[in-house]
């Protein structure tokens, strides 16, 4: 009986430099994959902070309306920025601007544009890790009565 002897294509050292090519591409693979991830939960937190942004807008320019509708003659007749103030049962306003939810802050200007009329734009601004962001919502208001 004929014993085989194992054959050996390999040269010493051979194993551990595919251990380190193993290794790195595996790093490569992690770090990529960690890197998406990232991106994923930033990007996901800048559109859950503008959907806010925009909720805060679209209730200031409700507010703004409910003003309107108690009495034309109540808003501001010019400049800004103004802030919407809540006192329980209704809307008013104050100069300057409000804080909301730590992050973002909300203001309103009025333009005249004829008798009766007036163009509102109301912004909404927050500061997160990507930078300074800011939402601008514009209506016309008109003395409807």
């Amino acid at each position: 009986m004929m014993r085989l002897s194992p054959v050996r294509n390999s040269k010493p050292g051979q194993s551990l430099v595919e251990a380190m090519v193993a290794i790195a591409v595996a790093v490569l693979i992690i770090t990529a994959l960690v890197g998406l991830a990232i991106g994923a939960v930033r990007s996901a937190n800048a559109a859950k902070n503008r959907s806010l942004a925009v909720a805060y807008a679209q209730e200031g320019i409700e507010a703004v309306r409910s003003i309107r509708d108690r009495s034309f003659s109540e808003l501001p007749s010019a400049g800004g920025p103004y802030q919407l103030v809540w006192t329980g049962t209704e809307w008013n306003w104050s100069l300057g601007e409000q804080t909301l939810d730590t992050i973002f802050s909300r203001g309103f200007t009025v333009t005249i544009e004829s008798a009766g009329k007036m163009i509102v734009v109301l912004s909404v601004a927050w500061s997160d890790s990507t930078g300074d962001h800011s939402v601008d919502l514009t209506s016309y208001i008109t003395d409807w009565r």
